[in-house]
């Protein structure tokens, strides 16, 4: 019995079953999925390249970017949650950075 073939969402080359991977019920070429695809840098979730959130060095989920992490009110940056720094409880979060050189205590 010969194995199942499958043609890449992206390239279209015909694969073997063995040599395809299925994500979000598409079969991608290991090639193609590297190229189209990443994975969260919190929780390791593939997600598409266009959908990715965070910044460059540190892709991200859509419940990642929401749950874990969040920018400086002042420079922007991408900051894990943990790691902001709140002058006040209803103040927005400060990077270290930005809190100690901004924020007068």
């Amino acid at each position: 019995m010969e194995p199942a073939l499958f043609p890449c969402a992206v390239c279209r080359k015909v694969f073997p079953a063995a040599r395809m991977a299925v994500f979000e019920g598409e079969y991608f070429c290991h090639k193609c999925l590297e190229t189209e695809t990443l994975l969260c840098h919190c929780c390791g979730k593939r997600i598409w390249k266009g959908d990715a959130l965070g910044d460059s060095s540190t892709p991200l989920c859509e419940y990642c970017e929401e749950y874990h992490y969040s920018h400086c009110a002042d420079c922007g940056r991408l900051v894990k949650m943990e790691a902001l720094r709140y002058p006040s409880d209803n103040a927005p979060g400060y990077c270290e950075t930005c809190y100690t050189k901004h924020i007068k205590i």
